[in-house]
């Protein structure tokens, strides 16, 4: 999660509060897959890694998360359960909110929560106008 401190706490005397970022403890894609069986035998045990950029990374505090999930709604879901402060303005349930959308494996933009994942997809979620 993001921890706050204000600037006056690391000397700088300003006052502003600002936002740390920090590694979510076990969140590489090889080990940490939330919600799922890691028996690869089974065809429901479907990885994926969320990649988070900009304003979404900030709210949840970590730059990448992995979970099992069959479609993108599923794995927002997760996200959004997992990461709460992401329900303020970036995921209501299991869609993105206007204003974001998400990269399947650098290949597709969407926002359809029904999109259906592979094992393996890398959903990069950002806002929409992150590029420019």
């Amino acid at each position: 999660m993001i921890s706050s401190r204000s600037d006056s706490d690391n000397g700088s005397g300003s006052g502003r509060n600002s936002k740390e970022l920090r590694r979510e403890p076990g969140s590489t894609f090889q080990n940490t897959f939330q919600g799922c069986s890691l028996s690869t035998n089974r065809p429901d045990s479907i990885y994926v890694k969320l990649e988070l950029f900009g304003v979404v990374r900030l709210a949840a505090g970590v730059e990448h998360w992995s979970t099992c999930a069959s479609s993108l709604g599923e794995a927002l879901s997760k996200l959004v359960q997992r990461f709460p402060d992401l329900a303020t303005g970036c995921i209501n349930g299991n869609q993105l909110r206007k204003g974001f959308i998400a990269n399947i494996n650098n290949e597709r933009f969407t926002t359809d929560s029904d999109m259906k994942l592979r094992r393996g997809d890398t959903i990069l979620i950002m806002s929409a106008d992150a590029g420019g």
